[in-house]
């Protein structure tokens, strides 16, 4: 293989003769005769096929000899392959390419016209519709596309997927003689692919200056636009093909032609894209100066939003509208001080621009939105036409609002040099310090609070920028304010200090700095809650170590009777757990209801927590004021990992100190959690338990419909005849609520069942009460079965 690729032929004639394999194909699929003939060695190939090399063998992909020998044009092994019978109607696998094909693509002449002597079809297409004439007009062979027409090539053949013709690749390509060549040989100059698009719209967008002028020769319509409404000239207006331009409008070409979606012309494209020459070769020509776009834009707004300097000048020198706004009431001014366009807002401004007309339906003004977008050098050119430094939009938001905002520290400088008003609020009494303090912008406060700016001016919440700061937890700000004398225990309307909503968001640094100056660690909000209280919710431990060491009353309850180490057993927050344990809460505190910690966290299911309490001691079977174990309430959520944990520890399963004298298995089997009941019969559960109602926990599963459940009792000798004391059993229940399953269940436990008077009493009393169509359905088959049993 090695040595046919390198065409070493007379290794080649000793590794024959010593056995190799005429025919040996790579993993690749390739033989030898390929690799020769991609090489173009003659005499390589030459042997091979006297050694009985299969001429028609292809690689994975579809490359047989001759293809290989074609791409790369040598015509002599071409046909020296082809009198070795060679199919040169053999494809590529992935693309469907022929020899002809690949030769023409490559531009090798000699072999496309052996090619189309040994009977090559001229117009085969490959997939996607490409014939050899097409892939020799993309290439620019004009040899073989002359040769490929005198062989009867149709040269109006078109792709499957755009329907571009030869003509067409050839003047998108910039392929002059090709063009030529093809419009003598009758190639139709107006044809349109199927986006709508001809030769001159591509050759015109990509600046082929020969080849427009070839087609306008041939009469080619100058304003044939494709389906988006892209006339020829638009598109190398779009361009700035100047030179194209020229020669469209002076061959008629209509420079007021829209586009179809946003009704764009060609000075608007040509200012948009900041091509001066351009526009003013259409300006000469006539074009509309203060044409408007289907929104409104004139070519003066899209040079300006651009920052096409030269662009606008020029359009203002031919008398451009400056004060013409868009449908949505925005000028060119505008987005000139948005995009920070100082030079182009400064020829705007000489140009008599109104710098004072609100925009957009907040009522934006220039400064505003330049001040915004933090363009200090644009501010300053405004504010020196004579801009109102403290205008307020709609919101009464001004420039300095938003500069502080955005912390852009040079455009807040400029503003306050310019007399800015420091204390200025929005509607909802948002300042400029408080914005800044917000965002973390210490710099901007520091300059603030030097040029007087109030630190206490509250929102309508009466929130202040120390609270804010604090809330989002920039360090450095809150340092800032508290230096400039902020009030460390400030409340807001719901009572809230700036030390709560650093300690709710778990921002120990700040929480810090605030304790060190004084801030009350035991400030309730409105609802009583601290905040050790917020920040055991959260489970930030740094944070409760901090409130803790600095004094935190940990049993401080809110008014909702919760308590710290309450809601973070709640929460699952185990550290958190752990380290109000050491501080000295007693590990049976009684929270709301009479709950203890070990309570809460098994009826959260937080069994981690569950095992510290028990390590720490924690009563296990201490129950709520409604007479309720952990165990039981671990048990009502089907929490079976608890549920084992706490029998391991000890817990009684047969407590019965509720009102009704509920027992946890009778709860398990209530809510059809059967891993937690099988764990409860396994510790020694009374499995015909009955609560002051005579209710069983098969009554319980029974009624809803737990079949599962139903069955584990039944096999752990659950009696199916006890009845409560409404005189109701289990099946009859089941019945009445439709349970099909349920009453499968209970009556294949027991053959006897029908023969006992109360339970078919308590069957026929259940199914004379269903009302709907399952319920009806259940009886019928109640009814089945009792007959089948008897």
């Amino acid at each position: 293989m090695i040595a046919a690729t390198k065409g070493h032929t007379a290794t080649v004639q000793r590794l024959l003769e010593a056995g190799a394999t005429v025919n040996h194909k790579s993993k690749a699929g390739w033989t030898p005769l390929i690799c020769a003939s991609l090489g173009g060695h003659m005499g390589v190939v030459k042997l091979l096929l006297e050694k009985g090399a299969d001429v028609n063998i292809c690689s994975k992909h579809g490359c047989s000899p001759v293809y290989a020998a074609s791409e790369n044009g040598h015509t002599d092994v071409v046909d020296l392959l082809i009198q070795a019978g060679a199919d040169i109607h053999l494809s590529s696998i992935e693309y469907g390419i022929v020899p002809l094909e690949i030769a023409s693509g490559s531009g090798h002449t000699e072999t496309v016209r052996r090619l189309l002597q040994a009977g090559a079809p001229v117009n085969h297409q490959r997939k996607g519709g490409f014939s050899a004439v097409f892939l020799a007009s993309q290439g620019g062979h004009t040899d073989v596309v002359d040769l490929l027409i005198q062989e009867g090539a149709d040269i109006h053949l078109a792709t499957t997927k755009s329907g571009t013709v030869p003509l067409g690749i050839a003047a998108t390509l910039g392929h002059t003689e090709t063009v030529q060549r093809l419009l003598e040989a009758g190639a139709t100059v107006n044809y349109q692919n199927k986006n709508g698009i001809t030769a001159l719209l591509n050759a015109a967008m990509n600046g082929h200056v020969q080849v427009v002028r070839l087609l306008l020769e041939k009469g080619v319509s100058v304003n044939v636009c494709n389906k988006d409404g892209f006339s020829p000239v638009y598109l190398a207006s779009q361009e700035g093909h100047t030179d194209v331009v020229d020669l469209l409008v002076k061959a008629g070409a209509d420079i007021h032609l829209a586009t179809t979606k946003s009704g764009g012309v060609p000075l608007e494209i040509a200012a948009a894209s900041g091509h001066t020459e351009t526009a003013k070769c259409l300006l000469d020509a006539g074009a509309i100066v203060n044409y408007q776009r289907k929104d409104g834009r004139t070519p003066l707004f899209g040079a300006s939003f651009n920052g096409h300097a030269g662009v606008v000048r020029l359009l203002l020198e031919r008398g451009a509208g400056v004060n013409i706004c868009d449908k949505g009431n925005v000028s060119p001014i505008s987005v000139a001080s948005q995009n920070g366009h100082a030079d182009v807002v400064d020829l705007l401004v000489q140009a008599g621009a109104d710098i004072h007309r609100p925009i957009t339906e907040y009522g934006s003004v220039p400064l505003e939105i330049a001040a915004e977008n933090g363009h200090a050098e644009t501010v300053q050119r405004l504010l020196e036409a004579g801009a109102a430094v403290d205008f307020r939009r709609k919101d009464g938001r001004t420039p300095l609002f938003f500069a502080s905002f955005n912390g852009h520290l040079p455009v807040v400088r400029i503003l306050l040099e310019k007399g800015a008003g420091v204390n200025i609020c929005d509607k909802d009494g948002f300042s400029p310090i408080f914005v800044a303090s917000q965002n973390g912008h210490t710099e901007i406060v520091d300059l603030l609070v030097q040029e007087g700016a109030d630190i206490h001016l509250a929102t309508k919440n009466g929130n202040i920028p120390l609270g804010i700061a604090s809330e989002n937890g920039h360090a450095e700000t809150v340092q800032r304010l508290l230096e400039a004398g902020a009030m460390t225990n400030y409340q807001k309307k719901d009572g809230r200090t700036p030390l709560f909503g650093a300690s709710f968001n778990g921002h120990a640094e700040v929480v810090r700095l605030l304790l060190e100056r004084g801030a009350g660690v035991n400030i309730c909000d409105k609802d009583g809650f601290s905040p050790v209280f917020v920040a055991c919710q959260k489970g930030d431990t740094d944070v409760v170590d901090l409130l803790v060491t600095a004094g935190a009353d940990i049993h401080l309850a809110s008014k909702f009777l919760i308590v710290p180490l309450e809601i973070a057993v709640d929460s699952g927050h185990i550290e958190t757990v752990q380290r109000l344990l050491e501080t000295g809460v007693p590990v049976d505190y009684q929270c709301r209801g009479g709950r203890t910690p070990l309570f809460c966290a098994s009826l959260g299911g937080h069994v981690t927590i569950v095992r510290l309490l028990l390590e720490q001691g924690a009563g296990i079977n201490i129950c709520d004021e409604g007479g309720f174990s952990p165990v039981y309430a671990a048990c009502q959520e089907g929490h079976t990992d608890v549920v084992d944990l706490l029998i391991q520890s000890g817990a009684d399963v047969n407590l019965s100190t509720t009102e009704c004298g509920s027992v946890p298995l009778e709860v398990a089997a209530e809510n059809g959690h059967t891993e937690a009941v099988q764990v409860l019969l396994e510790a020694g559960a009374t499995v015909n338990h009955q609560n002051k109602e005579g209710k069983t926990p098969l009554h319980s599963a029974s009624a809803e419909g737990h079949a599962e459940v139903v069955r584990l009792l039944l096999e752990k000798g659950a009696n199916s005849n006890i009845a409560d004391k409404y005189d109701r059993l289990p099946l009859g229940i089941a019945a009445e609520m439709g349970h099909t399953d349920t009453v499968q269940r209970l009556l294949e436990a027991d053959d006897t069942v029908f023969h006992q008077s109360k339970t078919v009493s308590a069957l026929h009393s259940s199914v004379k009460k269903q009302r709907s169509k399952d319920y009806e359905s259940t009886s019928i088959q109640l009814e089945s079965i009792a007959h089948l049993k008897n």
